[in-house]
């Protein structure tokens, strides 16, 4: 590992102890990539743990200190670090040496990776394409986040977007959102996981998709085109909707056209849609029809073609709509 070499330089130059050959070296090398500079700030902001440097100074470092702080960051079952004491100027090489391993390791030893976030606001949608050529539409108030190498194809989703996956047979592609964990080698989906709500729902355009609890510990399901899978949080279990969810991506193309659809149909459509909560106070309403063909209507215009063609009433009170009327046999 390259870092190793520097590492022992620093070491060196810290101490005090390094010839003007390696010290143009490691300034050089230090100057040579943003990557660098941060590396070598990194290590000299990591040794100050054990007192200020000053190249000038006879360099003597509180170990004990910096042991005890270094060691706090080290993952758990790591060995620990024996401390040394009364050494001169060789031992002290060596044991600025270690502690900048030590350090290295901070820096560069396992972690979790570093993610790529990408978020919409109310009333925004985007669309990108993931490193492996992949496509994602993210609906309003969501956001997704993955590894920008994306060794692994892994998602994690808050709220709800369309994945078109990429087909890759010895690379799984995998969405973490609330709870479940949807697989898929190379398929049309779409998942909703907001936080708020109690469920996850995914459903299959085309392809086949997993859904399962990311614990394991609870039973999945297998979903083909046309299926929907619901995860309930609080159960930890995942059931199976043959018939799929309706109009479940309509979001993604802006498209919620009604063609002589029942009320009962259209409401959880509706709620999914414009994110209200849509209450009938009569059973009988349900059994009402709605026809609207304008792709992308607004709330309101779509409430007032339900209300005369139904002869319903309506009262929005924040996002919760009640509506109440005689209904429909």
């Amino acid at each position: 590992m390259e870092e190793a070499r520097y590492v022992e330089l620093a070491a060196r130059y810290l101490s005090g102890e390094i010839d003007s050959k390696d010290k143009a070296e490691l300034l050089a090398w230090a100057e040579g990539s943003p990557a660098n500079r941060k590396f070598f700030d990194q290590l000299i902001e990591l040794w100050s743990l054990s007192g200020r440097f000053d190249e000038g100074d006879d360099f003597e470092p509180d170990l004990g200190q910096a042991w005890a702080k270094l060691e706090q960051k080290l993952p758990d079952g790591e060995a620990r670090i024996r401390k040394i004491t009364g050494f001169g100027w060789m031992l002290r090489i060596a044991a600025t040496l270690t502690l900048l391993l030590v350090a290295s390791y901070w820096i560069f030893g396992p972690r979790k990776a570093s993610f790529e976030t990408v978020a919409t606001l109310t009333e925004e949608q985007k669309e990108i394409t993931l490193p492996d050529g992949s496509r994602v539409w993210i609906n309003q108030d969501s956001k997704i986040a993955f590894d920008p190498a994306f060794r692994t194809r892994e998602v994690h989703l808050e709220g709800e977007a369309f994945f078109e996956v990429v087909r890759d047979e010895h690379r799984p592609f995998v969405v973490l959102s609330g709870g479940a964990q949807t697989t898929v080698l190379g398929t049309k989906f779409n998942v909703r996981a907001y936080p708020q709500e109690e469920k996850v729902e995914v459903t299959v355009e085309s392809g086949k998709v997993a859904v399962d609890p990311a614990t394991k510990s609870g039973e999945g399901v297998k979903l083909e085109a046309g299926n929907s899978g619901v995860y309930l949080k609080a159960e930890n279990k995942v059931e199976l909707e043959e018939d799929g969810i309706y109009k479940a991506a309509a979001w993604k193309n802006r498209n919620l056209l009604f063609r002589d659809d029942l009320l009962r149909d259209a409401i959880p459509a509706m709620e999914r849609y414009y994110n209200v909560k849509i209450i009938p106070e009569n059973p009988l309403l349900l059994n009402c029809h709605v026809v609207s063909s304008e792709e992308d209507p607004k709330l309101e215009t779509l409430l007032q073609i339900i209300k005369f063609t139904n002869g319903i009433s309506y009262e929005q009170r924040g996002d919760t709509i009640l509506i109440n009327g005689p209904g429909c046999q």
